[in-house]
């Protein structure tokens, strides 16, 4: 495998995991070198050792790596059979499964998330024209597998739209109109277009609201003054904003300033999203804080 000098972190994913928020600092803290070995190791997110000399290489006690295992974040056994699959989705298309690990007998630890970015990785342009052989195979269903047309950018668009059948369809190709305006994603790209309808699709179908997560995070991402030419891009931010508009949507309404529940529930996406809305007054940090200190002081026990 060839050396890679970083991988991929979702700081939504660290925050807003519950698995991990069960782990204690120390066990967290523990899973970061993990992680760290998982990349280096030679079949990538997977290490095949016992429990015992993972806890060696990382430098940590055995019980903070059991710990990760007992709360399903290092994810495998020491002996046994392993198995880990994932289905794969295009748009609301389920595809058929596939084996990321497999191990008829341990040990064999992983992350699931690692392994799936790898598959990703191996597996991303491999619907494209860009393959052995030089063939190009048809795209999904719902694109069209030829490029209609001159070629111009009014040409190329109307294809795209025309290729989002069914219910909502012109509503996806006229909103996939208005991130390219915003981001700048070129419309005369045939393939560009047709891969970018498919990701907001997928997004629409995942949960993402158009208007509360993924505009937003286009128009943040345009910000940064960089050249963005897939949706792929904001896919990560599109699903923090749907957590974090989910989470909010969970908690107790109307607000009881005097419910010792509803007090625990904005201290517990406070702690989670560093989220604290004006109206409750101010945040924990401050010492005029509205929040009872009897529930304060457990906050900040559990979180010790």
């Amino acid at each position: 495998m060839a050396e890679r000098p970083s991988f991929q972190f979702y700081p939504g994913a660290w925050r807003n995991n519950a698995k991990l928020r069960r782990c204690s600092h120390a066990a967290r803290a523990v899973w970061v070198d993990i992680l760290c070995i998982l990349h280096d190791s030679d079949e990538y997110g997977v290490l095949r050792w016992p429990l015992a000399d993972i806890a060696n290489a990382a430098g940590a006690p055995l019980e903070l790596v059991r710990e990760l295992v007992d709360k399903e974040v290092l994810k495998g056994r020491d002996s046994g059979d392993v198995l880990h699959c994932h289905l794969p989705r295009v748009g609301n298309r389920v595809q058929p499964t596939v084996t990321l690990v497999h191990s008829a007998d341990g040990p064999c630890w992983y992350s699931s998330r690692m392994v799936l970015d790898e598959w990703r990785r191996k597996t991303k342009g491999a619907s494209t024209r860009f393959v052995e052989g030089g063939n190009r195979p048809r795209l999904p269903s719902q694109v069209p597998s030829q490029r209609q047309g001159n070629g111009s950018s009014s040409s190329s668009s109307s294809s795209v739209s025309s290729s989002a059948t069914g219910e909502g369809g012109q509503e996806t190709a006229n909103q996939l109109a208005t991130l390219s305006a915003i981001l700048g994603m070129p419309q005369n790209d045939f393939n560009k277009q047709a891969s970018n309808l498919i990701v907001l699709s997928q997004l629409k179908a995942e949960g993402c609201d158009f208007s509360a997560d993924i505009l937003p995070a286009a128009q943040r991402a345009a910000k940064g003054g960089r050249l963005i030419q897939s949706l792929r891009y904001i896919v990560a931010a599109a699903h923090e904003s749907r957590d974090g508009r989910k989470a909010l949507s969970s908690l107790p309404a109307p607000f009881d300033p005097t419910s010792e529940a509803g007090w625990r529930d904005r201290l517990r996406v406070w702690a989670a999203r560093n989220d604290w809305h004006p109206k409750w007054g101010p945040d924990p940090n401050q010492p005029d804080c509205k929040c009872p200190s009897e529930v304060l002081a457990d906050f900040r026990k559990a979180a010790a």
